[in-house]
């Protein structure tokens, strides 16, 4: 459907506001209008087709970003105060769609400081975490090892670097592994 401000939307619904979510060309659909989202989560593929991923050993005072709100499992690293270009990300979406936001690293992300971490949640955030990673099959392993690679060219871009964390933002925050600082 066309609206004169994106190309077109799609028939996703965006979690924070209920409404379609925009996205710039109409060859980013699928048949029925939902986002035709990348296989293996848009990391770049080796040869063989695997996804070139290797754990991103967060550390202590190191910087992320990512546009959209924290329920979301993506971000970019922040490296010598350079910030990935949005065109360099594979998102199919404007600039300006979703909001910008930087996390600061507040402790290294160890299987060590998740256990820890986790042990010290309130219960009822531990019982919601429990269940999230029951139903989407995911442990404290993963969350204690996000995954960084090349972002293959989807959307029309690509090229920089992504982190993919084990569970959302959200839930690091929760954690207290990353404050969000801008």
């Amino acid at each position: 459907m066309l609206d004169g401000k994106y190309a077109c939307l799609s028939s996703d619904l965006d979690k924070a506001t209920g409404t379609p979510i925009p996205v710039r060309y109409r060859n980013y659909l699928k048949a029925d209008g939902s986002i035709s989202w990348p296989n293996y989560n848009g990391f770049s593929l080796d040869v063989k087709g695997k996804p070139i991923m290797a754990p991103a050993f967060l550390k202590t005072g190191d910087l992320l970003d990512r546009y959209g709100e924290s329920g979301g499992t993506f971000t970019s690293p922040i490296i010598d105060h350079k910030v990935i270009p949005f065109n360099k990300r594979g998102l199919s979406y404007t600039e300006g769609y979703q909001n910008y936001h930087q996390y600061r690293i507040l402790q290294d992300i160890t299987i060590e400081n998740v256990k820890f971490d986790y042990d010290n949640l309130a219960y009822k955030d531990k019982f919601i975490l429990d269940k999230l990673m029951k139903d989407y099959k995911f442990s404290l392993d993963d969350i204690a090892t996000p995954q960084k690679g090349m972002i293959d060219l989807v959307f029309g871009s690509g090229g920089g670097i992504q982190i993919k964390l084990g569970t959302s933002v959200s839930w690091y925050e929760k954690l207290g592994l990353i404050k969000e600082i801008k």
